[in-house]
C-alpha cells in the first residue's frame, strides 16, 4: 500500500513516523514501512542504500542491498509491491526481498 509522505513525515491510517531524511517515497509491505529516502540526502560520492525498511513503530529493519557499488546506485522508486521492485538510478530494475532486503534479481535496463 503506498503512504503519503509529506516532508519528512510518512502517514498511513492509523499512524506515522518521522525520519531524519526526507523520504521521495513510501510503502507498506508486511507490517514494514519501506521507504525510498531522497538520495540528495546522502554524500553524493559514495554508494547510497536509501531503500530502507523500518518497524510500524520506527526500528531499522534492514537496508535494500545494492545491484553495483558506486555513488550512481541509489533507488528512485518503486516499480511494484508484490514482488517488491524498484528502479535503481543506475538503469537496474532490482527485485528486492522485502524480509530481508537482499536483492533477489537486477535486470539492467539502458
Amino acid at each position: 500500500m503506498k503512504l503519503a509522505c509529506n516532508g519528512n513525515i510518512v502517514t498511513w491510517g492509523g499512524g506515522e513516523l518521522t525520519f531524519p531524511l526526507r523520504p521521495a517515497e513510501a510503502i507498506l509491505i508486511g507490517g514494514k514501512v519501506i521507504v525510498i529516502h531522497d538520495r540528495r540526502a546522502y554524500p553524493m560520492e559514495s554508494p547510497c542504500q536509501n531503500l530502507i525498511a523500518y518497524s510500524m513503530t520506527g526500528e531499522l529493519q534492514w537496508k535494500a542491498e545494492l545491484p553495483l557499488s558506486g555513488p550512481a546506485t541509489a533507488y528512485v522508486s518503486f516499480i511494484n509491491e508484490s514482488p517488491l521492485k524498484a528502479y535503481n538510478f543506475a538503469g537496474f530494475v532490482c527485485t528486492i526481498d522485502p524480509g530481508t532486503g537482499g536483492l533477489l534479481e537486477s535486470v539492467f535496463t539502458k
